[in-house]
């Protein structure tokens, strides 16, 4: 039987006489044995114990369901907060999550000491001896809207201003305090027909990406603009082209004009239909300005800007201060073009099937000039690919949802810079090739634990062979 009607007619009732959050519930509870007697009268030629069912039936689904309705219904219309207050603080949004993780990294027998250098510090990296960690990510933020077309946002989190693709802590430094840092601060302008949005400051990545090109904790600064000529609503059905375009700036040098900067720009669509299902496809273009390394005239250090200030592993370097103290820098220019798609079925919803590939070829190699800086010829390493299959629910925020997925990712060398690409796979950067399988089941509300495991080698046959195994236990909650 439905009791859709009886739900929509008390939480009509409920909204009209309850002022408040917390007597919204107590009447919803006493709601539900009145219209549950109602039900059971209208009811004729059934047993009286047969009406007895449907009482406590209704009843049940009645302080359950209605009560839920309502709650949302009063934390969406802001009931109970002071009417004094200025709209737009009634409008404040607060969100936030914290993740534990154990991570392990487990390597081949076969993997040689010091066959992997860390160009940050001109040392070794382990890829002999196995490591586990305990590690903490918790993140803060807020958003209001103090005009109707503007919105701004903060967010805190844990982690360290040396480290974009990461905000970890790795628990067990002597009990000292965590660092916290600002890593996001926009302001964003959007029209009254919702169609153009304009985003300045720290922000979330504006692309239709995965994590073959980008490391999901990488924010980007500048400034960037998205249109949706037909509308943005993703719930709506048909087709919806978008155009994002944007200019970010990588790292500003004083003494000299080749300040480093991204422009990225994408043109893609999304397809609605049935039963939540959804379409989508971007084709990207990432210019990154200015990365190349340059040569230091003999006793000069002119150049040193040229070097990155972060990077992780795969990138092709070179020395751009041979006669004196070793400094290295990127090797190669990047231009990248990229190609994402999706398929998200949804029609056995809450479960749904979503397939996602990508393609990533970085077209501004120039293998001339790379070998010249190299002073002996390479493999243009340019490729990068990436096929994963998810069933499941898309998010796991219910009590007892469930996903499980499988990916394969091909990443060569120079197919993207190394130092915003995925840091948990393989040792973090390019030049990798592997599995990773994962699962997830929701504790409760907003609460999950999820297993993945990565099986990763290099792709390189000029790379040293390292084999590395990664197990990521995360304990995740969030508002």
């Amino acid at each position: 039987m439905s009791y859709g009607f009886l739900r929509i007619a008390a939480v009509l009732s409920l909204s009209i006489a309850m002022p408040g959050w917390a007597a919204e519930q107590e009447n919803a509870a006493a709601v539900a044995p009145v219209v549950a007697d109602d039900v059971a009268n209208r009811v004729r030629y059934v047993p009286e114990i047969v009406k007895e069912e449907i009482r406590e039936e209704v009843k049940r689904q009645l302080k359950a369901e209605v009560v839920e309705e309502v709650k949302a219904q009063a934390m969406k219309e802001g009931w109970g907060v002071p009417a004094g207050l200025p709209e737009w603080m009634r409008q404040i949004k607060w969100s936030g999550d914290v993740r534990l993780r154990g991570d392990s990294e487990m390597y081949s027998d076969g993997n040689l000491p010091c066959t992997y250098i860390d160009f940050n510090n001109l040392s070794c990296r382990n890829v002999t001896v196995d490591r586990s960690r305990l590690r903490l990510r918790g993140r803060l933020g807020i958003e209001a809207q103090p005009a109707p077309n503007i919105t701004t946002g903060l967010r805190l989190s844990t982690g360290s201003t040396g480290n974009p693709v990461s905000n970890n802590i790795t628990l067990g430094n002597y009990n000292q305090d965590i660092g916290i840092v600002l890593d996001r601060a926009y302001l964003r302008y959007t029209t009254t027909s919702k169609r153009i949005a304009v985003t300045g400051g720290r922000m979330a990545n504006p692309f239709f990406y995965t994590d073959l090109t980008w490391d999901p904790d990488v924010d980007f600064d500048g400034v960037s603009a998205s249109i949706w000529p037909l509308g943005a609503s993703s719930n709506a059905h048909g087709w919806r082209p978008y155009l994002t375009a944007g200019a970010f700036p990588i790292q500003e040098v004083a003494l000299s004009s080749d300040d480093k900067w991204l422009l990225g720009s994408q043109a893609g669509m999304e397809w609605g239909w049935g039963k939540k299902s959804l379409f989508r496809l971007g084709l990207a273009y990432y210019d990154l300005n200015n990365v190349t390394g340059k040569t230091n005239p003999i006793g000069s250090f002119e150049n040193d800007y040229t070097a990155p200030e972060f990077y992780q592993n795969g990138n092709t370097l070179f020395d751009i201060d041979p006669t004196t103290d070793a400094f290295f820098a990127l090797a190669a220019e990047y231009r990248e073009v990229n190609v994402t798609a999706s398929l998200d079925l949804g029609n056995f919803d809450p479960v749904h099937v979503i397939l996602t590939t990508d393609y990533v070829r970085n077209i501004g190699y120039d293998k001339k000039a790379v070998d010249l800086r190299l002073f002996e010829p390479q493999d243009a390493e340019v490729d990068g690919y990436q096929v994963g299959l998810l069933v499941g629910w898309p998010e796991l925020v219910k009590q007892g949802s469930w996903n499980t997925s499988l990916t394969y990712r091909y990443l060569e060398k120079d197919a993207v810079i190394d130092g915003f690409a995925d840091s948990d796979f393989h040792l973090g950067g390019t030049d990798a090739k592997g599995v990773i399988l994962s699962a997830g089941y929701g504790l409760a509300r907003n609460t999950w634990l999820a297993l993945r495991m990565a099986n990763s080698n290099e792709v390189s046959k000029f790379s040293p062979e390292v084999g590395v195994d990664r197990v990521f236990v995360d304990f995740n909650t969030k508002f």
